[in-house]
């Protein structure tokens, strides 16, 4: 089981990621799709974004530690 996180532009898959744990609360990024996440993986002024290889959109990282969980991380926003 997989879930595919999408650009919020285009709709086109940027990685995927899947359960870490049996019960399916914490979830990384799929080993095969590693290099494909570090390589859309940018910085500008100490912000996280991806840039979508479809579209060229950015895709702003926000995240939040959750105790027992860990740090939980989503795409807020998208700009040019």
């Amino acid at each position: 089981m997989f879930k595919e996180v999408k650009c919020l532009a285009c709709r086109e898959t940027l990685y995927r990621i899947g359960p870490l744990d049996e019960k399916g609360l914490t979830w990384g990024i799929y080993k095969e799709d590693d290099p494909k996440h570090e390589s859309i993986r940018k910085w500008t002024d100490g912000q996280e974004y991806l840039e979508c290889p479809h579209c060229k959109k950015k895709n702003w990282l926000a995240s939040k530690k959750i105790e027992g969980l860990g740090l939980q991380v989503w795409i807020s926003h998208v700009t040019e």
